[in-house]
Parts: C-alpha cells; sequence; structure tokens
C-alpha cells in the first residue's frame, strides 16, 4: 500500500478538514438586535454580536501558537460589551467590526462561512470533525475482519486512514507482519497513539503463569466480555500482539455487542429494559506481582445506551462482577433470565479465529465483547496487550485526512 508517508508534517487549523471554497462577501451590516447580517455568495448569514466578540481573531484575544481564543471570559463579561459598528473590505475578502470600548478585530469570508449557523454548517463541520460512525456486523458467517500489515500502519497515511476508519466501523481490525518483540512503545512512537496507563501498567503480558493474579493469566477459556469494566472510565481499545500461538487451542472469540443488543431488544424487550436500567457492581479486588494491592469499583447498566437511545457500551465481565447486587431477589431472578438470554445473543453473532504470530488484534474494548477458547498448557501461548483512547485515535484520524488533502 503506497501513500504519503506519517512522518510529513503539515500546517493545520481547526478549518483544515472543511472544503475549501471561492468565497466573497457582498454585504455587511449591523441589526437592530446586534447581530451581523452578511451575504456571501448569494446567502444571507447572521451572527450574534456577543459570538462575534467572544471568538475575535484579533492578536489579543486569540494566540497563534496555541490555536486558542484566550480572552478572559469575566473580563469581557465584566465590560458588557456590544458591537458599535460593521463594514465590509472593498474587495470583499473580510468585515471589520469595532466594539462599544472601541476595540476592533475582523473575520474572513471564509471563517464566517465556515461557522455558519444553519444545518448546513453544522451537519458539515459535525461530519467532518466528529468521525465515530460505528456500524453493525452481519450475520456472523459474512463478517469480514479487514487487515493491513504493520508498516503500511506505522508508515503510510493510507495505512493509518484504512485502520482507523475500520476500526471505528466494525470495531475490529487486524494488523499483521508485526516485528516478533515488544512493540507497545515502538507503535506509539511511530503513530503517536501511546498505550495508556492503568493498574495494570502501561502494557503487559497475557501467558499461563502457575499463580495467575488475573483470570486471563491461565490456559482456561474465557467468556465472551469487555476488559475493566470495574473502571469508571473503561479502556476505549484494546490491543492483543500475538508472539507465540499454541499448538492447541487459544483460538479468538470475537462479538458484536451492538448486533447482539439489538436483537435483543426486538426478541425479548423485557430483557433489554431491564440490561439497559439496572445498576451491577463489578470489581478488581487484587494483588499484583509487586505486592501493591487495588480494590476498584464501579457500578453501569450491562448495555449503555447513548442520547438516543441506541446501545453502544458494554459494561459486561462475569469474572469481574461482584456478588454485592443492589436490588431485591425478584430482581435478580430477572437479571439472570436477561444476562442468559443477551449470552445466547452474543453467542450467536459470534466469529472464532486463530491469531497467528506477528498479528495485532485490535477491537474498541466498549463495544465488541472478545473470549478465548482454551488451550493446552503444554504449549506456549505469549500475547502483549496495551490499550488506547478514542480521542487520540480520532484526532490522529483528523491529521490524516488533513494531511491526505493537502498533499
Amino acid at each position: 500500500m503506497n501513500g504519503i508517508s506519517s512522518k510529513v508534517k503539515v500546517e493545520f487549523y481547526e478549518d483544515s478538514l472543511l472544503p475549501k471554497r471561492q468565497l466573497k462577501l457582498q454585504s455587511a451590516e449591523l441589526t437592530n438586535q446586534g447581530r451581523v447580517l452578511v451575504v456571501i455568495n448569494d446567502e444571507k448569514l447572521q451572527f450574534p454580536g456577543e459570538y462575534l466578540l467572544r471568538f475575535c481573531e484579533c492578536a489579543k484575544c486569540f494566540s497563534s501558537a496555541c490555536l486558542s481564543h484566550i480572552r478572559s471570559l469575566s473580563d469581557l463579561y465584566k465590560a458588557d460589551l456590544s458591537l458599535k459598528s460593521v463594514t465590509m473590505s472593498e474587495d470583499g475578502k473580510y468585515i471589520e467590526y469595532v466594539a462599544t470600548n472601541d476595540h476592533s478585530g475582523r473575520f474572513t469570508a471564509e471563517w464566517l462561512y465556515n461557522r455558519r449557523m444553519t444545518q448546513q454548517g453544522w451537519e458539515e463541520r459535525n461530519a467532518a470533525v466528529f468521525l465515530h460512525k460505528p456500524c453493525s456486523w452481519p450475520v456472523a458467517d459474512k463478517m469480514h475482519v479487514e487487515k493491513a500489515t504493520y508498516s503500511e500502519v506505522t508508515e503510510t497515511e493510507m495505512g493509518m486512514q484504512k485502520f482507523i476508519n475500520n476500526l471505528i466501523k466494525d470495531g475490529l481490525f487486524i494488523i499483521t507482519g508485526t516485528p516478533d518483540r515488544r512493540v507497545a512503545d515502538e507503535f506509539g512512537e511511530k503513530t503517536g497513539l501511546a498505550p495508556i496507563m492503568n493498574h495494570y501498567g502501561p502494557n503487559w503480558i497475557v501467558e499461563n503463569v502457575p499463580v495467575p493474579t488475573n483470570h486471563a493469566y491461565s490456559s482456561y477459556a474465557l467468556d465472551l466480555h469487555i476488559d475493566q469494566a470495574f473502571l469508571m472510565h473503561c479502556p476505549n481499545i484494546q490491543l492483543l500482539h500475538c508472539m507465540t500461538q499454541s499448538e492447541v487451542g487459544g483460538e479468538s472469540i470475537m462479538s458484536d455487542g451492538i448486533r447482539a443488543a439489538n436483537l435483543l431488544k426486538e426478541r425479548h424487550p423485557e430483557y433489554f429494559h431491564i440490561l439497559t436500567t439496572l445498576e451491577i457492581n463489578q470489581k478488581d479486588v487484587i494483588s499484583h506481582y509487586n505486592q501493591q494491592q487495588y480494590y476498584v469499583a464501579n457500578r453501569s447498566p450491562t448495555i449503555v445506551l447513548n442520547k438516543d437511545g441506541d446501545p453502544v457500551k458494554f459494561m459486561f465481565n462475569s469474572v469481574a462482577q461482584s456478588s454485592f447486587f443492589s436490588g431485591s431477589p425478584e430482581q435478580y431472578e430477572e437479571y439472570e433470565r436477561a444476562t442468559k438470554a443477551f449470552v445466547g445473543l452474543l453467542n450467536e453473532c459470534s466469529i472464532t479465529f486463530r491469531n497467528e504470530p506477528g498479528d495485532i488484534m485490535v477491537f474498541d474494548n466498549e463495544r465488541v465483547l472478545h473470549g478465548r477458547a482454551s488451550y493446552d498448557k503444554r504449549y506456549e501461548r505469549k500475547l502483549e496487550g496495551w490499550y488506547l483512547s478514542w480521542d487520540m485515535m480520532h484526532s490522529r484520524l483528523r491529521v490524516s485526512n488533513i494531511k491526505t488533502a493537502q498533499n
């Protein structure tokens, strides 16, 4: 896969994700309501005077070094300012305002149009900036997991975009051809996607040990689950780098929580209601090999909905679930019936495959539940694991999109 090197640096700012246009101001006036009315390319647009004062682009109000508006809101509100006048440049490239304290500033036609307060305007901005649009998996036997090589992802923008876009869409991606060594820190240095620290460290090794402090550090099968549901802010993205694979067993089992939850809502709406409203305790009471002791706890519904009522996050881990139940015996019986139905659907929606040495399985830890088949402990199975955040992943994709557009 050829493409722009990830090492290429470009100048960019907040507007860089938006389309480039030929724009010209045709008129500008200050209304009796204190708004600025402009016409740009025959389109009438209005901006509150308070908005233009708040986001003034002059050197006193805006720092070009940190690309941020630095004017004190306390000072701005204390002065109780409003606009006194607005004029347009003769060439139609910008407007200039004067405030009641004689402070002045200017805004280009591009700046104003990119911030137009219309439905078309905010939909265009949101589509360019907010990139998280997951898609439910198809039926299991039609699910295809996208792949790219380690060098493509870490060294080219096309590889990076393929990686992140498919991870957003499917919640699952495989990076192949990874060097035969621990690469978590190297991956972070190459991509800008640094491992997230928690009480298991910035990265860790998953392998069978004589006295495991976590059930994953054994050769037993693991039920479908998310990692660290006991944290208030559980890890967004998990990477598991297969360094050594058992000759017998150890296959990965993955399931799309979104598809399973939507099927639960369709087939058993009463169970869906229980799992989206009843809070369940999760905990990690652990003493690591370094003797540090931890008691981490969280409460959350099993299925978390967004503001539109769609399932987006799954706080489900039977090994980490606490026996402290906040409800009545009847509620617990209902919860078990609902959970049994949900687990059945997770298994129905699951796919099973075998990671080979050099594969990094990357998945949305809050959406795609993962499990493992048991393996013969006579054979070594060794994985390197670490977590990433969606914030940095989205940031990396925005920068990549800007680099691609400018080159």
